[in-house]
């Protein structure tokens, strides 16, 4: 019994030790595959914008698919502008001239709210179009991002610590000698 008690708490200090330092992988994937699935909105600063005659900008982004459910936005201009959201590939095909695709149009607008799901990860483009206007116009893009997230047991975050402990008190367990009784005749 002592040798089986001390094989487990063994175990236990081994397995303990293996995730603190090498099995985190291990440990998230199990707490997010039981957590609590949900989604927080992330507001940013909102940008202000100037777009000078017959011509656009534009501001880039970061977008990660892993994380990211959906991105919200509004846009707010002093005259009609279009927005066009576009991916790396489809932006450098607009860019030469050609037609292309966009995972997002919003032509001539002032006021106009949207949502943005992206397919892929990767840098996004985010073209305010003045081009036909002969005047300048002050655009306020207002981004929010709609984010998973898993709420997870404490449990897990100490799960590592928790088997040391159990497995160093059954090693000292296993390694306690035990009076031995007398048998009765």
């Amino acid at each position: 019994m002592r040798s089986r008690t001390l094989v487990i708490g063994l175990v236990l200090v081994v397995l303990g030790i293996y995730l603190n330092y090498l099995g985190t992988s291990i440990v998230t994937t199990l707490a997010v595959s039981v957590g609590n699935p949900s989604t927080r909105l992330e507001p940013h600063k909102p940008l202000l914008l100037t777009v000078e005659p017959n011509n656009y900008t534009y501001i880039t982004r970061p977008v990660s698919t892993d994380t990211l459910h959906a991105l919200h936005g509004s846009l707010a201009a002093t005259g009609e502008v279009s927005l066009y959201i576009m991916n790396q590939t489809e932006y450098d095909v607009w860019r030469s001239g050609k037609t292309t695709s966009v995972e997002l149009s919003v032509t001539s607008a002032t006021n106009r709210n949207f949502t943005l799901t992206p397919d892929r990860s990767g840098i996004y483009y985010f073209i305010l179009d003045n081009r036909g206007f002969d005047k300048s116009k002050s655009v306020t893009l207002d981004l929010s991002e709609e984010v998973n997230t898993v709420e997870t047991s404490l449990l897990f975050d100490y799960l590592p610590a928790s088997l040391v402990l159990i497995g160093a008190i059954l090693v000292g367990l296993g390694l306690t000698k035990r009076k031995k009784t007398p048998k009765s005749e």
